[in-house]
């Protein structure tokens, strides 16, 4: 299944709403969950930048906010350098229907983690040990957006050419999980 997690958590939130999912086949949630996929691609901007500049990136949708089941956390990852995550937060609005149309948004929150170094625990996870990190809002995105993710135009210096041991194959076990998921 492309998003297990994804779809698990709309089956979180069409239980929640009272829709019986259980009468809906594989096929059908899939289809139901593209479309809300699909819409916010279509119209958050900052989805759809978000996946350009980032094209390894996740979105994930999470708990309720202030008790809506139509309003939900949402998050999307990427990666860059071979040693920084970014993420991006906003609140979702949906449609109290199962179209997953998007009502409205908030302005996203973007922040930065750099990972120094990654180590493998006796039992094969993975310790993730990180370095400085910064915030930044919307209209910085905007700069980075127009200027390829170029980081000092918002007063920022990332490392570009020294990636971390393990990053990349952390990077596509986080995606695989993700999509499998």
């Amino acid at each position: 299944m492309k998003h297990f997690k994804f779809i698990f958590l709309f089956l979180v939130f069409l239980s929640s709403c009272g829709l019986v999912y259980e009468t809906y086949t594989k096929e059908e949630l899939e289809e139901i969950l593209d479309k809300g996929v699909d819409a916010m691609n279509r119209e958050i901007s900052y989805i759809s930048e978000f996946h350009s500049a980032f094209p390894s990136s996740s979105i994930t949708i999470a708990n309720f906010v202030d008790k809506n089941p139509y309003k939900r956390n949402v998050q999307c990852k990427g990666y860059i350098y071979g040693r920084y995550i970014v993420y991006m937060d906003l609140i979702v609005e949906f449609e109290n229907e199962p179209k997953f149309r998007v009502v409205r948004f908030s302005d996203p929150r973007f922040y930065v983690s750099e990972v120094v170094s990654i180590d493998k625990t006796e039992d094969n996870g993975t310790v993730l040990k990180f370095g400085s990190s910064f915030n930044f809002n919307h209209k910085d995105w905007e700069k980075l957006y127009d200027h390829q993710m170029d980081f000092m135009k918002i007063g920022e210096e990332l490392i570009v050419n020294a990636p971390v041991e393990g990053f990349e194959h952390y990077k596509n076990s986080m995606l695989q999980e993700h999509q499998n998921n």
